[in-house]
Formats: C-alpha cells, structure tokens, sequence
C-alpha cells in the first residue's frame, strides 16, 4: 500500500509544474492564456485577426494576452485589426451608422425608427454598462455581453413595454426590403413569437402598419420541421417554407439579413433565434443588432465576413439538445458562405 501511494505522490508531483494553475479567457472563451510553473500557452482565434497559437516555456516573466497579441498578431498579420463595436449612443458613432444605412437607401422612417428605440433603451438605462462614445474593441461575446442586470431599470422607465429584441430590431430597418406575398392566418407556430407580438402591441410609439405586423409574423413564425439533426433537411424546410409563402428578399448588394436558425425539439419548429443586419462598409463589415428585450443595442464592425459567422456560433452555437440539430446561419434565404 505504501509503495501505491509513495507512486501517486511521485506522478502528482511530476504534474503540479504543468498544470495550469491560471487560466484567462478572452473573447469569453474564444481565446484562452493558461500560465503554469513552466509555460504559457495561448490560442487565439479568428476575431482577433489570426489564428495562432504560442507556447512559451520557462517564462520569466509572464507576458499578458496583449503582450502575446502584438508579437504573435500584429507581427504576422500586420492589417489584424481587432473587431470594435459600439451602443450608439454619441453622435459620432450614429452619424456613421446612419450614413452608412442612407447610402443602401434604407428608408428615412425606418432609420428614423430604429433610432427612435437605440435613444429609447439608451435613455431608459441611464447609459450604464454602455460604450460611451465611438467604437472600441469588444472583448466580450459572451450571450449577455457581461451588461449590467437591467431589468429593473427598464421596468421603472416604462413596466408597459418590455422593450425591442433582434427581430423587431432588424425588421424595423428592412420591412421595405422583404416581400410576403401570402400570408398564413394566426398559428400554433406563432407561439415563439409571444413576447414580440406583445411589444409590437405595446410600442410607446407604434412604427409597425397594419400590413408589417402581419408581414412581420408570416416572416419570423416558426416553421414545422422533422425532428432529425440533418441540418440539410431543415435548410429545406426553410426554403421551401418561403417558396410557399412567395417571401423574397430585396436587399441590395452587399446588404442582407443574417440569421441564427434555432431548431425547438418542443414543438419541433425551426426558428429565427438571432437576427442582425449587415453591411459591407469600406472594406468592413458593419453589423447592426439588438441583443435582446432586455440587453443593448450594438453596432459591429468585423474586419472580415467569416468573423461574423464566428461570432455568431461562439455565441449561440451550443443552443443544442441530444435530438435537434446544430443552429445554421442563413444569409437572406441562402446558407451563410
């Protein structure tokens, strides 16, 4: 018994030294710097810009993710930008959003609109938590965004309205630039689509008609689908759900619609999770989205289309049970390339 034990205290005392005792993340998770006795060892990923990873043995001192992010990023990939964002709420950082939705020809009230409910959330939470001027790099793409708690808040400013989420959000920017030529009386379906119905009824300032609520519902209810995790099988369902209901898209070039498509074993129904906007800006990509009811807006800027697909997956990716199907992202009504 004793030579058993004289062993396990011998491997254990192999191993302390290279068990990390320190482990950072970035990115919430996205990049990981673990420091032990004798190394540290990094991996970055695509939102910074490079995919490289260092081992350091020995290291006197230890070196911080941006030590290792300008000699490792910034040395190899000299244009690696980080990607930045902002909550809109200066001036400055709506100007350029606004210019850049203008030049797509987005109409004025639907600018108008949107900006109406950015100011309304911004306003009703005191700007807590948020970034208070221009863009700076975000370093949190966990699903809350490490915001603050701000439910109370928004219940103190108005208890009425719940607020706005990502597809009332990004419908109110490009209701004009989606057709629904056939539209299906109320469902079972619809029941995903319970608390948007119950904010769109409920807008301090009504900037849905008639015709976009109905559009609105037909657009985003969930869709009858197999209980397969064939991912193949429900990018049918899909298409062939808006092939049915003539639903088409109208966005110009280098404008689309980008969705999270959610698979619910419950009622087994696909359906909208997340939703944004993008537009190619300058050599950028600027996506525009609002987390949810009760988390801000926030307007992205990537560097490179393929980090929207990242973000989106590190985000809401593990949405998934034993018997669904991993979410797919779908750009208008075409698998996101």
């Amino acid at each position: 018994m004793k030579k058993y034990i004289l062993a396990f205290v011998f491997i254990v005392f192999l191993l302390v030294p290279f068990y990390p005792y320190q482990e950072t993340y970035y990115k919430d998770g996205g990049t990981k710097l673990y420091t032990s006795y004798l190394y540290q060892y990094i991996k970055f990923n695509t939102l910074e810009g490079c995919t490289e990873a260092v081992l350091s043995w020995y290291p006197q001192n230890n070196k911080s993710y941006d030590d290792y992010w300008q000699q490792v990023c910034k040395k190899n990939h000299p244009q690696a930008t980080k990607v930045t964002y902002s909550n809109l709420v200066d001036k400055k950082s709506q100007d350029f959003v606004k210019n850049v939705l203008a030049k797509y020809e987005v109409a004025e009230k639907n600018i108008e609109d949107f900006f109406y409910y950015v100011d309304y959330f911004n306003k009703a939470v005191k700007n807590e938590g948020l970034v208070s001027s221009d863009f700076v790099e975000l370093k949190n793409t966990s699903r809350d965004g490490g915001y603050p708690l701000y439910l109370e808040k928004l219940e103190q400013y108005n208890l009425d309205f719940m607020g706005t989420n990502c597809r009332i959000s990004s419908f109110s920017l490009l209701r004009d630039l989606i057709d629904v030529k056939d539209e299906n009386p109320v469902t079972e379906e619809d029941r995903v689509l319970m608390f948007d119905n119950g904010a769109v009824e409920n807008f301090p300032k009504p900037i849905f008609s008639d015709t976009d609520k109905k559009k609105f519902v037909a657009f985003f209810r969930g869709i009858p689908t197999p209980r397969t995790k064939d991912q193949a099988v429900h990018v049918k369902t899909m298409k062939d759900y808006w092939k049915k209901h003539q639903i088409s898209f109208k966005t110009p070039k280098g404008m689309s619609l980008v969705m999270l498509i959610n698979h619910d074993d419950l009622d087994d129904v696909l359906f909208v999770g997340h939703v944004g906007v993008l537009l190619k800006s300058d050599g950028k990509y600027l996506f525009l989205e609002k987390l949810s009811f009760d988390l801000p807006y926030q307007a992205i800027l990537f560097n490179k289309k393929s980090q929207v697909k990242d973000y989106f997956m590190k985000k809401y990716g593990d949405m998934v049970s034993e018997e669904t199907a991993k979410p797919f992202l779908m750009e208008n009504d075409e698998l996101f390339d």
